[in-house]
């Protein structure tokens, strides 16, 4: 590619970034589930497209020294607009201020950290590739100021709730047929594209999340996901926060849960968390009670209860707001080689 801009040759085209995102796949077929993937073929698919299109026109022509700015605005901004719902569906953000940054970020990477690069290239043989390396650092730390700067800004920043699995791939489908098709018909890509955005605004994390084994429980609140306890169960935790768009430690979330542990549901329902062979063992509730309990329960009691039977069943699991449970250990991602266990009847989840 860099041969055929010397002879001023096209380099770019969606022929060669497909063949790039084959030999990508073909030497690591997983990276295609990878934010940095996703987000690289993203952003050049939408920049091939989009220059594609405009390219014939006279317009762009027409601005004189003000090209320059337009190709850097529009490059940027196509860029963002391809890799933003990626990067905000994978790490639950979404920058304010990005197309400010890339503004002030991509002259440095094309005009220092790019040329500085092949320079690299070119001398490493000789021994000499200390000084275009000492010329890329400078681009390099420009940029991660402009990072650091930017992001501390007010505002800069917002969160987003994870989206359901099928968002990404409607996102994807609907982008290629934007820029693959031909004519007029490109524009029913915009209807996957729709689809995925009602579906990522219309969803609902659930109601009730324990971990693994019983050591966490997570109850939406109209404050935000309240937890059960403040150091245990760490990983689940942090997932649990971001999957929700929240961003507050597991410390501020447990200060959600009241002190005297029992939760109460707008339906009534209260939801009490227990753990600890002694602390069970003295156990009492009354019927209007959801327990959860790491260790196994005095048998009569009159409340319901998930416990270490139940947990060698369902594993982690979650509890919608109709009161649909969803297990990771349940049919979907049982193998072919566990035993099949039923979990016993202790009575229903609440609705």
């Amino acid at each position: 590619m860099l041969c055929a801009i010397l002879f001023d040759k096209r380099a770019l085209s969606l022929r060669s970034v497909a063949f790039a995102a084959i030999i990508v796949l073909v030497i690591r077929p997983e990276s295609l589930l990878s934010p940095g993937f996703q987000m690289s073929f993203a952003a050049t698919v939408a920049l091939v497209g989009v220059f594609g299109a405009i390219r014939d026109h006279e317009w762009p022509q027409k601005l004189g020294v003000f090209r320059p700015a337009m190709t850097l605005a529009l490059s940027s901004l196509v860029a963002g607009i391809a890799t933003g719902p990626i990067a905000a569906a994978h790490f639950n953000k979404v920058s304010h201020f990005g197309f400010l940054a890339n503004l002030l970020a991509v002259p440095a990477m094309g005009l220092i950290v790019m040329p500085a690069a092949v320079m690299t290239a070119v001398c490493l043989p000789f021994g000499i590739e200390a000084w275009p390396l000492a010329f890329m650092r400078v681009g390099l730390e420009w940029i991660l100021f402009l990072a650091r700067e930017v992001s501390a800004l007010p505002n800069a920043k917002g969160v987003v709730v994870s989206p359901p699995l099928l968002v990404l791939a409607l996102y994807a489908s609907g982008g290629c047929l934007l820029v693959l098709w031909k004519g007029r018909l490109r524009l029913l890509g915009a209807l996957p594209i729709l689809i995925a955005g009602f579906l990522w605004a219309s969803v609902q994390r659930p109601m009730i999340l324990v971990a693994d084994n019983g050591a966490l429980v997570g109850v939406m609140t109209p404050e935000g996901r309240a937890l059960s306890r403040e150091k245990s169960a760490g990983f689940a935790a942090e997932s649990w926060l971001e999957n929700n768009g929240d961003f507050h430690s597991q410390q501020e979330a447990a200060a959600l849960w009241p002190s005297h542990g029992v939760l109460t549901l707008t339906n009534g329902v209260s939801i009490r968390h227990v753990t600890g062979k002694k602390g069970v063992a003295e156990l009492t509730c009354s019927e209007n009670e959801f327990l959860i309990v790491n260790a196994e329960p005095p048998k009569g009691l009159p409340c319901q209860i998930i416990g270490p039977k139940e947990f060698d069943v369902l594993s982690a699991l979650a509890i919608e707001a109709g009161g649909k449970l969803r297990s990771a250990g349940g049919p979907g991602q049982r193998r072919l080689w566990h035993v099949k266990k039923r979990a016993p009847d202790r009575g229903s989840f609440p609705d």
